[in-house]
């Protein structure tokens, strides 16, 4: 790893970032970012604000290895505040993770997105997803990101359903995550519907942790 008197003070870090969001006309972009060392900021509430009030989606693909830095953790926050994904991979994943993710999440259009605070072992409701129908038939991709950082043994298991009168859909873990820390799956949905959503997770330690449940449409 670099002698930290070799890299960029972490102004000179975040400088890029801040003229970037300030002087180009990003109003309802979608930026994917590709990490390998992490910011040395800690407080982003300033950039955050910035890109929510511009409507921008951050979606973030992370080394699991960084070349330094402080910690990922801002960088998470920052995607989650603005609806993005943020996704742990391998160096040697990197390109898979670009090339999966871009079709089939971030080259759909995001419909559903919730923030979820988990610890231990539980279970909740979460917030009706309705769908529309365009056209005959509507791809629904999800994604959901596990841990705010790589993943680790401290995750177990996860199952996110669907219910409507069409039918359910249930989404869990299938041992390897697609993603690194981030999982996804897709279905075929035929006529419009009104989604009740639920979630239950199993984590180890009992320290909370925020993920990340986005839904995306080809409609």
């Amino acid at each position: 790893m670099p002698h930290s008197s070799s890299g960029r003070s972490a102004r000179a870090f975040q400088l890029p970032v801040l003229k970037f969001l300030t002087h180009y006309p990003l109003c309802g972009s979608t930026l994917l970012l590709l990490i390998k060392r992490n910011s040395e900021e800690r407080h982003v509430s300033d950039i955050i604000y910035k890109l929510t009030s511009r409507n921008i989606i951050v979606n973030v693909i992370e080394s699991d290895e960084p070349s330094g830095g402080a910690s990922s953790r801002s960088l998470y926050e920052l995607s989650t505040k603005s609806n993005g994904f943020y996704i742990f991979n391998q160096d040697s994943q990197i390109s898979g993770s670009v090339n999966e993710t871009m079709t089939n999440l971030f080259g759909y259009n995001l419909w559903y997105s919730v923030n979820v605070t988990v610890v231990g072992k539980g279970g909740m409701r979460l917030p009706q997803a309705f769908f529309p129908q365009n056209k005959p038939t509507v791809t629904v991709n999800v994604g959901i990101s596990l841990q705010n950082h790589p993943l680790t043994t401290d995750f177990h298991n996860y199952e996110l359903t669907l219910t409507s009168p069409a039918g359910a859909r249930y989404m869990s873990y299938r041992g390897v995550a697609a993603f690194g820390n981030a999982d996804y799956a897709s279905f075929e949905m035929y006529s419009a519907a009104t989604w009740d959503v639920t979630l239950s997770y199993d984590y180890a330690l009992n320290s909370t942790g925020v993920i990340q449940i986005r839904m995306y449409l080809d409609d």
